[in-house]
């Protein structure tokens, strides 16, 4: 109503008053847009911290945390270009359902923060990024949201590789860690999924599969074609296997020292053992990311040079 009074006096008046009149509505307007779009990241910024405690406080493994939060970071990326657009202007029904979603969500807040199993957990961030998305424009104009709602789909549908994947996976990792083992002149006993010494044995089960390691460099090459794409679909192709490759020899060196530390007199290696079969995996993990990035980027900047 200030902006439409501030327009019809600029119909009355001439010269510099009414330009300074025009003026004055702009910078209303301006005021209005911005202050809106500040309380929808304030929002999202909210959003944010809900997912990662809820993760948190249910004790989730810290590769899945680690990687909803390499996911949220490709969605910041991904509109970090668009920071001035997303001042909001919904759709009524988007506005009612991106509303009922969050009211649901946070309603449910106190199961989701005892919740420890089920596929929930892979859900949450792609349903707070349909909310947000509803919450800022009608569903007929979600081009800017495109990327960020393919980077959270990453989390279910790795969820869904993890499961049916594990089978195979934890056989062809024992294998692999047994054929490095023995070229590196140790002499195991495979066993299925397991690699036999003399004093121990190392069963590779799905959390040490190395299924998420790779899922989780993927993951990012993914991310990267999404934000800053390469053009020749031979470099893309390389970039996902390249990142496939590493982030697999990784684990399977992983595992070996973890066979190894088990040939160590008295128990000695059990320390060793226990920081690289816990939370010492995700240093693999990370480490797979930065080689899965050093290759993008490697191919990314021969296309730039070309």
């Amino acid at each position: 109503m200030p902006g439409a009074f501030m327009v019809f006096i600029s119909f009355r008046r001439k010269g510099k008053a009414c330009l300074s009149l025009g003026t004055s509505s702009r910078q209303y307007l301006l005021r209005h847009h911005a202050n809106r779009r500040f309380l929808y990241l304030l929002l999202a910024f909210l959003l944010f911290c809900w997912n990662s405690l809820a993760l948190w406080f249910t004790q989730q493994e810290l590769d899945l945390q680690t990687f909803n939060l390499l996911l949220w970071l490709g969605v910041l990326l991904a509109l970090d270009d668009h920071i001035s657009q997303l001042w909001p202007r919904p759709s009524p029904a988007g506005f009612f359902a991106g509303s009922l979603g969050l009211a649901i969500l946070l309603a449910l807040s106190p199961w989701l923060f005892r919740e420890q199993d089920g596929y929930i957990k892979y859900l949450l961030l792609p349903i707070i990024m349909f909310v947000l998305a509803l919450l800022n424009r009608p569903v007929t104009d979600w081009a800017l949201f495109k990327a960020p709602l393919l980077i959270a789909l990453l989390l279910p549908l790795s969820g869904a590789i993890e499961v049916l994947s594990s089978p195979v996976q934890n056989r062809l990792t024992a294998f692999l860690t047994w054929t490095f083992l023995t070229g590196a002149g140790f002499q195991p006993i495979l066993n299925g999924k397991q690699i036999v010494f003399d004093s121990g044995i190392v069963a590779v089960e799905t959390p040490c599969n190395g299924i998420e390691q790779l899922i989780f460099s993927v993951s990012m090459i993914v991310i990267f074609q999404l934000i800053y794409p390469l053009d020749k679909r031979f470099h893309i192709f390389l970039a996902v296997v390249g990142a496939a490759l590493s982030a697999t020899a990784l684990n399977v060196v992983r595992i070996a020292l973890l066979a190894y530390f088990t040939t160590w007199p008295d128990n000695r290696g059990l320390p060793a053992f226990d920081f690289f079969h816990g939370s010492g995996g995700t240093i693999f993990s990370l480490l797979a990311a930065a080689v899965a990035g050093w290759i993008y980027v490697s191919l990314l900047e021969r296309e730039l040079a070309a």
